[in-house]
């Protein structure tokens, strides 16, 4: 009897085993097939070409859709759908996009997340999209919320943004907001947007790049309105950034009126623009320009000037060049036009003596001795017997000077 109740003791624990085995065996088939299924369905909801979808899904139930989101696998679905997402949400419902943002812990997420946000929001109040900055503390986030909440509202009203960016903002984020802002109404507006750029430019060179930037537009749609419009500048950096601006733009359309404002560059800009004046006159009529360079006083203007229209006009008439250059009083000028005149005989090869006869002609004894140690360098080596036969140099080369030339 005993035995008896064992053996059916037994059968029934094993049924009772069995059957749970069985049960989970089933059971987790069905959970991995329902996962798959999950996951399939929650991608094809998502996908950001199924926005319909998306937005019905965000608006029923906006935590589940964003924690459905975090559980894509795929990296740029789920970057996609969460902007997409977060675009709508913001849209529907601005306090629950806060919630939702401060809940992500991903750094790109909240950047897409914060980007628009910040724009929903600053379309429908910039102030108070503004105030919600003291929320973040990161500073790339708090970059990203200036540019985007400014773009937005800068597109619909940009004299709202001005005025937003300019009572709430200040240092490095009102630097970034002015160029946003710039950049949206100079499209409608360059004058406006350049006396809003001016109004905020601080001394230093990225606050400048929005003021450069209006300005350059500004240029480009009526050069002479903005030149005159610079005129009117007091004296300070604002004004040299504004005149090198408007010189290389105003000196494209007309030569004589960028001539006129070259008194007002900085020396460095002036240093940079001399020579482009010079070349452009020579090119129109080398008489013209030689007679604009010598009324200048400063010789180092004139040099530079100078080194601009031996080029090119040693490459048209080179006699002419020289009978010019040979009439200059001995010094700075004409040391610069002699050097043009010698690195330009020597630039094809076959003038090498005429080009070491002007080196020679050179007074500034370090001026002539770079200049023959890098023509007969390259003499050497073209014809190597020609140059050694060199007897009239003033100044001799050391050995040592031609092949260090040579090398280089």
């Amino acid at each position: 009897m005993l035995k008896n109740f064992i053996f059916y003791g037994a059968l029934l624990m094993l049924g009772i085993v069995t059957q749970r085995i069985f049960s989970a065996i089933t059971n987790s088939n069905v959970s991995e097939h329902d996962r798959s299924q999950t996951e399939i369905q929650k991608i094809d909801i998502l996908k950001v070409s199924d926005k319909d979808n998306l937005y019905n899904h965000v608006e029923a139930n906006a935590i589940d859709t964003f924690e459905d989101i975090l559980e894509i696998k795929d990296i740029a679905i789920r970057q996609a759908a969460w902007s997409d997402a977060f675009r709508h949400l913001s849209d529907y419902d601005i306090a629950e996009a806060q919630n939702i943002l401060i809940k992500c812990k991903d750094p790109k997420l909240r950047l897409l997340g914060i980007n628009q946000l910040a724009a929903s929001w600053s379309r429908k109040d910039i102030f108070g999209a503004t105030a919600y900055l003291n929320r973040l503390t990161d500073p790339a986030e708090r970059q990203e919320w200036v540019r985007s909440s400014y773009r937005a509202q800068a597109i619909i009203d940009p004299i709202a943004a001005s005025r937003a960016c300019q009572e709430n903002l200040k240092g490095d984020l009102l630097d970034i907001a002015v160029q946003t802002i710039s950049a949206e109404w100079i499209k409608e507006s360059p004058e406006d947007a350049v006396r809003f750029a001016y109004a905020n430019c601080r001394d230093h060179e990225f606050s400048a790049v929005a003021f450069n930037n209006s300005l350059n537009s500004w240029i480009k749609m009526d050069v002479f309105s903005a030149s005159d419009w610079v005129k009117t500048l007091s004296k300070d950096f604002r004004r040299d950034v504004a005149f090198g601006v408007t010189f290389s733009e105003l000196f494209k359309s007309d030569i004589a009126a960028g001539q006129e404002i070259l008194g007002q560059l900085n020396d460095d800009q002036l240093a940079e623009a001399i020579p482009r004046v010079a070349a452009r006159l020579a090119y129109n009529d080398l008489n013209k320009a030689a007679r604009w360079i010598e009324k200048f006083e400063d010789n180092n203007m004139k040099a530079s000037a100078v080194n601009a229209l031996i080029g090119i006009w040693n490459s048209q008439n080179p006699i002419a060049a020289e009978t010019w250059v040979s009439k200059l009083p001995s010094g700075v000028t004409k040391d610069a036009g002699l050097r043009s005149l010698a690195l330009s005989a020597s630039k094809s090869g076959r003038s090498m003596g005429r080009a070491m006869s002007y080196a020679d002609a050179i007074q500034d004894a370090a001026i002539k001795k770079t200049i023959s140690n890098r023509i007969l360098s390259k003499w050497l080596i073209l014809d190597k017997n020609s140059a050694s036969n060199w007897k009239s140099l003033r100044i001799v080369p050391s050995e040592t000077d031609v092949k260090g030339e040579a090398a280089n």
